[in-house]
């Protein structure tokens, strides 16, 4: 009964995972007509950071999760939507894929 519990939530955690990717993925192409496959590369940039504040630096859990997802994220998107994808999404299907 032990193993069927941690079987159960094991792939409870995986389908979540893979919902929030799909969605971000789905979420990112609806508001820009571009399908961006490094959405998972940046959200574990965004990870990354917030590992690096509480292991490395060794910042509090709250000021590092504050400062990665309410401040780098939006300010990552916001770049990259006015460095790149705003002008990907008038271009050829080619260049947006």
């Amino acid at each position: 009964m032990t193993e069927l519990v941690g079987y159960l939530l094991s792939g409870l955690v995986t389908g979540a995972i893979f919902a929030l990717l799909a969605s971000g993925l789905t979420l990112s192409y609806s508001a820009t007509g571009v399908f961006n496959f490094a959405h998972g590369a940046i959200g574990f940039l965004v990870a990354l950071v917030f590992f690096e504040l509480t292991t490395g630096l060794h910042w509090p859990v709250w000021p590092a999760a504050i400062l990665s997802v309410g401040v780098l994220a939006p300010l990552l998107g916001y770049a990259l939507h006015k460095m790149m994808f705003r002008g990907l999404a008038t271009a050829g299907e080619t260049a947006q894929i």
